[in-house]
């Protein structure tokens, strides 16, 4: 009966354009549409429903657009906006996803091990804002790691751990200060060393886990491990 999607989202957009869907269709994007952002606040349908500077554990651009749409989907179910504004602030993230580990010596250290591909990666380093050392690399599956290796190129990070085997594929491509290592532990060791203070150490592969972890799981927790350690 009701379909609501992102229309920034360019694919979906033409798709949805040339369909002749019998759906109720609300749009949601960041300056217009049915859902859209106002002077720091989300308007449903020209109604102000939510102040994006609330405190949130759901960080960056691609979760602020998760709220936009499920608001809508709350507005058409006739939900309670103070219950639904009172979840999304203390809503929980998966763990190993931009999971605030701790702050040790004034650098904070991210998990983000469940981040198997550069999109990812991407958006966890936009979220956060204050990324200075950035620890990669996982299983080569053979994807293309150009919009990582350009991202990366114009960004403020300043130090990237490369891990074996994608991490290698891609650190002579890399214009920063690059830090091969072979282990997890030496990347822990080199981050806590270059890692400017007031700034974030962050654990985000852009790849699977499996050449030396059973999975992100594994590899997440022993992260956090040696940082606490």
């Amino acid at each position: 009966d009701y379909l609501v999607y992102c229309s920034s989202n360019e694919t979906l957009e033409n798709h949805v354009k040339s369909s002749n869907f019998k759906s109720n269709i609300f749009k949601a994007n960041y300056d217009n549409g049915d859902i859209y952002i106002k002077d720091d606040y989300i308007y449903i349908d020209n109604r102000k429903i939510y102040n994006i500077n609330d405190e949130r554990n759901l960080l960056g651009k691609h979760n602020l657009m998760n709220i936009m749409l499920s608001l809508k989907v709350a507005d058409i179910l006739n939900l309670d906006f103070d219950k639904c504004i009172k979840t999304i602030n203390e809503f929980k993230p998966l763990e190993h996803r931009m999971e605030l580990v701790g702050t040790f010596n004034d650098i904070t250290y991210y998990d983000d091990s469940i981040a198997t591909i550069p999109d990812a990666t991407i958006n966890c380093i936009e979220a956060l804002k204050k990324v200075d050392t950035l620890i990669t690399g996982g299983m080569d599956r053979g994807i293309d790691y150009t919009p990582l290796i350009n991202y990366l190129n114009n960004s403020t990070v300043d130090n990237i751990i490369c891990m074996p085997e994608s991490g290698h594929k891609i650190s002579d491509k890399i214009n920063k200060n690059i830090y091969k290592v072979e282990t997890l532990e030496e990347a822990v060791d080199i981050a806590k060393k270059v890692t400017k203070k007031g700034y974030i150490c962050l654990l985000s592969p852009s790849a699977p886990s499996y050449n030396q972890f059973k999975n992100f799981i594994e590899k997440g927790n022993k992260y956090q491990e040696l940082v606490k350690n």
